[in-house]
């Protein structure tokens, strides 16, 4: 069982941490930052891979069915016919519109 035997020596481990944190936090600061660092490092690699996966997994192809169908929700290509690719959009409402609201 080489399992068990290195449980009980990574437990016997972290318990004389611990206690050493306990009784001498300064002896304690060391093992304080080696872990820290070595649990930012995990943080920052699985946050980008689950950034990754999301990405090419959800928005990827919602994007690329959505480009199949036709949709241009931007409006975006090139009409060479076009004398202008402004919109004109609806005006704004005047400030004084909003002290006549029911």
């Amino acid at each position: 069982m080489p399992e068990a035997r290195s449980f009980v020596i990574l437990a016997a481990v972290g318990l004389a941490i611990g206690v050493l944190a306990l009784v001498l936090p300064t002896l304690a600061r060391p093992f304080y930052w080696l872990w820290y660092g070595f649990a930012a490092c995990v943080g920052i690699v699985v946050s980008n891979l689950i950034l990754v996966l999301v990405y090419y997994l959800l928005f990827a192809p919602i994007g690329w069915l959505r480009r199949m169908a036709g949709n241009n929700p931007l409006q975006l290509g090139k009409h060479p016919d076009a004398k202008s690719y402004w919109h004109t959009m609806p005006e704004p409402p005047k400030p004084a519109d909003y002290f006549t609201q029911s």
